[in-house]
């Protein structure tokens, strides 16, 4: 119950970090969290937090090839234009956003919108980059998980000192 407890208010800590920065509770980010594999033994706890893969570039940024953010990021990006797979990958997530609607059966188009949508925002993302958010490291922290081994203590009556190692 300790484990569930506290892995559920870390995972809403998280969601709260983003709707401050913007990224509503109903973002694919925000949705991806999720906690998993909780496992306890004798001498070992663990727990599998769990987001989308990009989670770390949203929580410590992406500095934009224009500068535009300079102090923004960990990351950055090395070629200024957008690769296959971030187009289509953005080509995916618009239809979700509803940003384009599908064209009516009949219109002709050259490009079709979303594609053309897809190109522009992947451009926007690599020129102006990523803001950080610090979601995660805001909610996974020293003090976090020092605020566990407490409970834990707490719930075993003070019998074990618990020693955390992340991974």
């Amino acid at each position: 119950d300790v484990l569930e407890s506290w892995s559920n208010g870390r995972l809403e800590q998280a969601r709260v970090e983003l709707e401050k920065n913007k990224i509503p509770r109903t973002s694919m980010l925000s949705q991806s969290l999720r906690s998993d594999n909780m496992e306890v033994s004798n001498t070992s706890i663990t727990i599998d937090i769990i987001a989308n893969d990009y989670y770390i570039y949203v929580d410590e940024g992406v500095k934009g090839l224009k500068g535009a953010r300079p102090s923004s990021g960990r990351f950055s990006f090395k070629t200024p234009f957008p690769s296959r797979k971030m187009i289509a990958n953005i080509r995916d997530w618009i239809p979700r956003k509803g940003i384009i609607k599908p064209m009516p059966k009949g219109k002709k188009q050259t490009i079709p919108a979303a594609d053309q949508a897809a190109i522009g925002i992947a451009f926007a993302v690599k020129q102006k980059g990523i803001k950080q958010t610090h979601f995660w490291s805001n909610t996974f922290n020293e003090s976090s998980y020092r605020d566990l081994a407490n409970k834990i203590e707490n719930e075993l009556g003070n019998q074990y000192i618990i020693e955390l190692n992340i991974k």
